[in-house]
């Protein structure tokens, strides 16, 4: 950016019009160094609830005198833009007034993403810049402790301004005047007026002066007490030499378990605050071991119960694990506040709602209806996410025993959702031996339909049937076991794969004439294309028939046997090698010469015939007669090996 672009000017002050929902925060008039072009980019604010899609500005550029040097429209498209969001900053708009310095500005069309348009035609009025908090502001430091009081996270930036069109909060946030609360901070406007009074200031001052002085006068009465004792003390140890040595002892007793107790623990606290907890442990380890362990206590269960107070439960950890193995531990309030934190992470990003729910007491865990519902609740979303084992493990397996009817409903209704998505199995087999059974019923037709849907995604979903089976209804189950037989007869191939028609079939037993589909698939997956052949002639189904008759692997295996001739002198038999060759193998033999059972293949006059050129068999070939008196022909090719057989 500070390569390519060089500001010309930048504009600090806010502009604001009270009908229209829009602040302009800045602005800025930039050069495009290298379209050599100015543009201008302005960040504008959406300070109401409805969220905006697009609008419309007109820029009215003026030069340095204030000459009009004519207007530009701004457009912002393709927002979505909520409450207190911005834009604008992003989209250049090119200004072709190479001396335009200043800048009027005017809404003229605002889009809202619910379809709603307005047409304000308002032009914005400069705001200027708002002062910060001024010690010369009479109670500047009582107005800065009101507004802590009305909202302690709000750092007070400087005093409520108001006027006609607008106020501007002490958080610094502008606001329409219609609007009684901040936008930003929720502070009302009618109880920070009251706090533009001067004579309540002036009483609220006077109030807290009297509380510090109240509070100074205690301290310094206890600390002349303390003095006046001190004092008594010496007075009478200094009476005698031997009582000065138990003065000393009397010092050195109160210096260890005493004086540098409190400085110890006050510091090892100012390191828990802090969240300094290496540091706080070693101070605590220069206190008297005797005083060492209540002091420890002391500091680390008010640091907890703070920490909670604010839900930050990792600080909270780091004090609680210190006093575990005390009684303080297990006092109410402190537990009290682990139930609070451990609901609250339930609602928000449960990252500690197991650490928080340690801490509780068992009596507590037993009887609170919400703290088992929020355990319910995180395990019902960990179940439709399909991580069963910590929805078991981190929030289920602690719902106490009296609210199972409702752990039962979410366990339903976490099925319910995963069938839906098509996740029946894994709600089967994580969700289902929860179930009652009058909810499994409710389930049958959810089953049955993930189960169809899942057909058409994959061929091994058929055979999830029996998974399923026993939870469905006759009804049910009579009418997969229909589809299945549909699909498996609709996607028989007759020369690709049948992996489906194989998983449809297996799942229906003795369904209609499905167990002659299952036999005729195990044929026509045999190898041996004689014995698949023979077994196809002998079935009745109909696609036995198409298959024998289309089937690629058959039309050759028919083709390659060819025809076998018997002549007064011998066989002729003619065997074809492929249509697009042409070619063929005759041979000539008279069976008189030959004994059954004896190979004769080497005595076979083999001729080959290709374009009336002779050349030698390309195929393995092996001819014999059998003691049956067959003569079988044996012969390999590329695709695989054939038999034929004569009498």
């Amino acid at each position: 950016m500070a390569e390519r672009y060089r500001r010309i000017l930048s504009i600090e002050e806010m502009y604001f019009q009270e009908e229209s929902p829009l602040l302009l925060e800045k602005a800025a008039l930039l050069f495009d160094q290298k379209k050599e072009i100015n543009i201008f980019q302005a960040k504008f604010i959406n300070i109401q609830s409805t969220p905006i899609a697009a609008v419309y500005v007109d820029i009215t550029c003026f030069d340095i005198v204030g000459k009009n040097l004519g207007t530009v429209q701004g457009i912002y498209l393709d927002m979505d833009v909520q409450q207190n969001f911005s834009f604008g900053s992003n989209v250049p708009v090119e200004i072709p007034y190479v001396d335009a310095r200043k800048f009027a500005f005017k809404i003229t069309k605002i889009v809202y993403t619910n379809g709603n348009m307005n047409e304000p035609n308002l032009p914005m009025h400069s705001i200027p810049q708002v002062e910060n908090l001024n010690a010369s502001y009479p109670h500047i430091e009582q107005y800065v402790r009101e507004v802590s009081l009305l909202n302690p996270r709000v750092k007070c930036k400087n005093i409520l301004i108001e006027n006609k069109e607008y106020w501007i909060c002490p958080c610094g946030t502008l606001n329409a005047k219609k609007n009684k609360m901040c936008r930003n901070c929720d502070l009302s406007i009618d109880k920070l007026t009251k706090l533009s009074d001067r004579s309540y200031l002036d009483q609220r001052h006077m109030e807290y002066e009297e509380e510090v002085r109240r509070k100074k006068q205690i301290k310094q009465q206890e600390e002349e007490a303390r003095l006046r004792e001190v004092h008594l003390k010496n007075k009478k140890l200094v009476k005698i030499f031997s009582v000065c040595a138990v003065v000393l002892v009397v010092v050195f007793l109160l210096a260890n378990y005493v004086i540098f107790p409190q400085y110890y623990s006050s510091k090892a606290e100012e390191y828990i605050n802090d969240k300094d907890f290496g540091s706080a442990e070693k101070t605590y380890q220069k206190i008297t071991s005797q005083i060492r362990k209540s002091k420890e206590v002391d500091g680390y269960y008010n640091y907890c119960i703070k920490f909670l107070g604010k839900n930050d439960i990792d600080s909270a950890e780091q004090c609680y694990i210190k006093i575990q193995d005390t009684e303080r531990a297990k006092d109410n309030e402190l537990n009290n506040l682990w139930k609070e934190a451990c609901i609250n992470e339930a609602n928000n990003n449960q990252d500690n709602m197991i650490l928080c729910y340690s801490h509780i007491k068992n009596q507590d865990i037993l009887e609170n209806k919400e703290l088992n519902n929020a355990f319910m609740e995180c395990g019902k979303k960990l179940l439709i996410d399909m991580d069963f084992e910590n929805a078991e493990a981190l929030y289920l397996s602690k719902v106490t025993d009296k609210y199972s009817t409702s752990l039962e409903n979410i366990y339903y209704e976490s099925a319910k959702q995963l069938i839906e998505k098509g996740n029946y199995i894994e709600a089967i087999d994580n969700c289902f031996n929860y179930i009652s059974a009058e909810h499994l019923t409710e389930l049958s037709n959810n089953l049955k339909n993930a189960y169809i849907l899942s057909l058409d995604k994959s061929p091994w979903n058929s055979n999830r049937f029996s998974k399923i089976e026993k939870y469905l209804s006759q009804e049910k189950i009579f009418s997969i076991k229909k589809i299945l037989y549909s699909k498996g007869k609709k996607n028989l191939n007759v020369n690709g794969a049948n992996t489906f028609s194989e998983n449809c079939f297996a799942q229906l037993k003795n369904y209609k004439d499905s167990n002659e589909y299952n036999k005729l698939l195990r044929v026509i997956s045999n190898d041996n294309l004689t014995q698949r052949y023979k077994s196809l002639r002998k079935m009745k189904l109909p696609f036995a028939k198409k298959y024998s008759k289309e089937n690629d692997a058959l039309k050759k295996y028919r083709q390659i046997c060819g025809n076998w001739i018997s002549y007064d002198y011998g066989w002729v038999i003619t065997v074809n090698i492929s249509m697009d060759k042409g070619a063929h193998i005759i041979y000539y033999f008279n069976e008189n010469h030959y004994r059954k059972g004896k190979k004769f293949s080497d005595e076979v006059e083999d001729i080959c015939y290709k374009s009336n050129e002779l050349y030698e068999s390309f195929w393995d070939h092996k001819i014999t007669l059998t003691a049956s008196g067959k003569l079988k022909l044996r012969f390999n090719d590329n695709s695989g090996s054939y038999t034929c057989s004569r009498r």
